[in-house]
């Protein structure tokens, strides 16, 4: 059974400045739908996948979480293609409607889901350009939680001010 779609999640989480667990859990989310595209349209799913915004993905209430597509509509199976060009679509969709769920949380929101859309979109178009099936979706793990990474960083720094300065007062 689905339990909320990743606008739901988006909007939900967005209702509090980011933090690290935060950053982290919507890395994790953005990897979970980038490898189901990558395993539905690889060789061995074959599926030409179309409209993959942020509204038609959901995820089940099981252990663990699962990723469901809720629209299956102008996607199909075609052997023939390259796994690349079966996977562009969704790509570019998914990644365009993440800028668009922060249209009313604070701007630090807002730069999150730029940069891990502009992390998604420079992995793809780097991979586009290579001769090759699909992209490593290993590497835009990496750089994925780097962003995550930056929060844990700055949560760590806000710490040590904060009780250097209770120090100092003392």
């Amino acid at each position: 059974r689905c339990s909320f779609t990743a606008q739901q999640y988006f909007h939900s989480v967005q209702k509090v400045p980011p933090s690290f667990e935060s950053v982290d859990a919507t890395v994790l989310l953005v990897d979970c739908v980038v490898d189901n595209a990558h395993e539905l349209a690889g060789p061995s799913g074959s599926i030409v996948l179309s409209d993959w915004h942020t509204e038609n993905i959901a995820f089940t209430d099981t252990d663990p979480t699962e990723m469901k597509l809720i629209d299956w509509q102008n996607h199909y199976l075609n052997p023939e293609l390259k796994s690349k060009d079966r996977m562009k679509n969704a790509i570019s969709s998914f990644a365009n409607h993440l800028t668009q769920t922060c249209a009313k949380v604070d701007t630090n929101w807002k730069d999150v889901m730029n940069e891990i859309r502009d992390i998604i979109m420079q992995w793809w178009e780097h991979g586009m350009q290579q001769d090759i099936d699909l992209p490593d979706c290993g590497e835009l793990k990496k750089r994925l939680a780097s962003t995550a990474g930056k929060y844990k960083e700055r949560e760590k720094q806000t710490k040590t001010t904060s009780s250097g300065a209770e120090v100092s007062q003392s």
